[in-house]
């Protein structure tokens, strides 16, 4: 599976700040499919069983989701889905999304934890 060095999906999702990487290559399309996007564990963590999924980012969320794709190093949320799904199948409270625009980290910065 080839992706590209500029581009990887995640999942923010507000209630939990949860990120997991896209199981199959892919984005978003116009509007969210029947079967929502699920977390599946996978050996760079926790991926996306299907990343074609997701829908455009709604324009009422867009802000939030640029903010949550930001705090996992990314740039910007282009895809949303109302219905995504944790690893257990559990739906997640406010949606799913997807980013895209990995940042390079700055060597000479620090990060804190809680």
């Amino acid at each position: 599976m080839m992706k590209s060095k500029n581009t990887l999906p995640i999942l923010g999702c507000v209630a939990a700040l949860l990120v997991g990487c896209v199981g199959m290559p892919g984005g978003p399309g116009e509007s969210p499919g029947a079967i929502p996007p699920r977390l599946v564990a996978g050996k760079d963590g926790r991926l996306w069983d299907n990343s074609t999924t997701f829908g455009k980012v709604p324009p009422g969320r867009q802000a939030e989701g640029n903010a949550v794709c930001q705090q996992a190093d990314f740039t910007r949320a282009t895809g949303f889905h109302p219905d995504a799904r944790n690893t257990n199948g559990t739906r997640f409270p406010r949606g799913g999304f997807y980013c895209e625009g990995k940042r390079q980290k700055d060597s000479s910065s620090s990060s804190t934890g809680s």
